[in-house]
């Protein structure tokens, strides 16, 4: 019988971005590989609050009307959010290998037939 896979998650930064012509782009950076869900979701959430950090003081720099800028915690990670509009989202995603459907019996059933 096999051993079953390692478990691995990743944190996947999605951030909305604008090309030189002006349209919406999206970019997506790996930070990081961990252990177990709950150190990916603590990383996530973590880098995060560092992001909305950097982005209302940002805007608060800037002049012009405030914005409503808040963090939402979703089933897969957090969402960064100026007025409606997601910018940034964190997402942790389980990277653990899985085989297909049958695969581990039959190489189970193969191993019993070797001579």
């Amino acid at each position: 019988m096999k051993n079953s896979p390692a478990e691995e998650f990743s944190v996947l930064r999605f951030t909305l971005k604008t090309d030189e012509a002006g349209r919406p782009t999206q970019k997506v950076d790996d930070h990081g590989i961990f252990a177990s869900v709950e150190s990916a979701f603590m990383a996530a959430r973590l880098q995060a609050l560092q992001a909305w950090r950097a982005l209302s003081d940002q805007r608060r720099a800037t002049p012009g009307p405030p914005s409503k800028i808040e963090l939402t915690d979703t089933e897969w990670g957090y969402d960064l959010r100026v007025d409606f509009l997601v910018v940034t989202r964190f997402w942790v995603h389980d990277r653990t290998r899985l085989d297909p459907v049958g695969a581990s019996a039959e190489t189970d059933a193969d191993a019993g037939t070797e001579a």
